[in-house]
């Protein structure tokens, strides 16, 4: 073995990102030209293959034949429109360098020993073992213990609107929150509600923490003060939604909100089909404003109006991240920036029945 091997290798087995490195191409490129894939230059290929030969890099056993590089992805709740959403730009970011994304759940139980819960240590060493870009997690927790796993097997780590306060070495991805939560409630109030409800999501949840504050940012400045009967907490699906509706509009016409700003679109379908089965209509008796902008939103009776952040372009950037810090580039190690967010207005808003 040569001191550049020894040098690249070490203690451990000499990996895809050590000869794309060394080659000075990306991931996806180094894993064409070993498959001998047609899309890669000659010259490419050959300063490949020559730097692979140099350095003694053999693929992992496990991986299939003409398999390309993968990027996992966890998410809580694979059945969900924002992580349907999350997933699609992911993978179609992935797909144009030449990867590919696996999707995992961050809930799937340990049916046996050789099941591999995701995020464990024993589960961040197989990915190194297949040679995995890097991770991307949606809306979950990451421990410094899980964190450290990832690094210790050379795995880059992308959080998608962290729930929490992320350890050291995670990059967020994030919209703003708490602007598109202000905005939302300004919209309702312009159109003259003052009794507004707010759904501000699970309560440990940093995302929505940053919406309740933003909603009440928002009545404060307007001389609002917000009733605590009208605020309710709960996961982000759509039975919040419904089951916070029900209790509403069961009170008296004069105490019941005018309009409903829900901290995800799921809660506002909840409140829409709670307003139907009470015998309320969309929006000459009540408005509702929701928050992610998933594709069901425009497809709803009336079309939701609601917060757009624009999951798949935060998906892409995550992919980005991966591959540059795959690469070497850490300056995107720290916080990114925020996404912006606007306010889609569709047909669910209107002014409230006592002003017209």
């Amino acid at each position: 073995m040569n001191d550049s091997q020894t040098q690249v290798s070490g203690a451990r087995r000499v990996t895809l990102a050590d000869v794309a490195a060394q080659a000075g191409v990306s991931m996806p490129t180094a894993s064409k030209a070993l498959n001998n894939r047609a899309d890669v230059a000659e010259a490419t290929r050959q300063q490949v293959l020559e730097v692979a030969q140099r350095l003694g890099y053999s693929p992992p056993p496990s991986r299939r034949p003409l398999q390309l590089p993968a990027i996992a992805l966890v998410a809580q709740d694979l059945r969900s429109a924002y992580a349907l959403s999350i997933i699609d730009g992911a993978a179609e970011a992935s797909r144009a360098v030449g990867a590919v994304i696996a999707v995992t759940s961050a809930n799937i139980p340990a049916v046996s020993r050789s099941t591999l819960q995701p995020l464990s240590e024993q589960w961040f060493i197989q990915l190194h073992r297949r040679d995995y870009l890097g991770v991307i997690t949606t809306t979950t927790r990451l421990s410094v213990r899980q964190v450290s796993a990832a690094a210790d097997n050379h795995l880059p780590v992308v959080s998608i609107d962290p729930t929490s306060p992320l350890p050291h070495g995670v990059v967020p991805v994030q919209s703003a929150n708490w602007e598109g939560a202000l905005t939302a409630t300004e919209h309702l109030i312009g159109l003259g509600h003052r009794r507004i409800a707010v759904i501000g999501g699970p309560p440990a949840s940093i995302p929505a923490q940053d919406r309740f504050r933003g909603f009440l940012t928002a009545m404060r400045n307007h001389g609002l003060s917000p009733d605590r009967r009208l605020a309710a907490r709960g996961a982000y699906v759509v039975k919040t939604g419904y089951l916070a509706g029900r209790q509403w509009f069961a009170m008296p016409p004069d105490e019941r909100p005018t309009a409903v700003f829900a901290g995800a679109d799921a809660c506002a379908i909840g409140v829409h089909r709670a307003a139907h089965d009470t015998g309320l209509a969309v929006p000459e008796d009540l408005s509702i404003v929701g928050f992610d902008d998933v594709d069901i939103a425009a497809w709803t009776t009336p079309p939701l109006t609601t917060v757009q952040q624009p999951l798949k372009e935060m998906a892409s950037e995550a992919v980005r991240i991966i591959l540059a810090r795959r690469q070497g580039d850490e300056s995107v190690s720290h916080p990114v920036s925020r996404f912006p967010t606007r306010l889609i207005v569709r047909r669910s808003t209107t002014a409230p029945p006592s002003s017209r």
